[in-house]
């Protein structure tokens, strides 16, 4: 999850990405960011359950 650095849920992207350049938060000045593509929510586990990003870190793959 954004700024709590975790892993909260696992969704399935049913679709393409596509272009789309309406904010759908808060941008900061200057930020744009277009790529979108749909979710559906697989998982959604409550917080207490939620994995520190940090704990996987050497074992993702970018």
């Amino acid at each position: 999850m954004t700024k709590v650095v975790a892993f909260g849920a696992a969704v399935e992207i049913p679709s393409e990405s596509f272009e789309e350049h309406d904010p759908i938060w808060t941008p900061k000045a200057g930020e744009d960011c277009p790529w979108r593509f749909q979710i559906r929510p697989e998982v959604m586990a409550d917080e207490e359950r939620w994995v520190p990003a940090e704990e996987l870190r050497e074992q993702l793959e970018f």
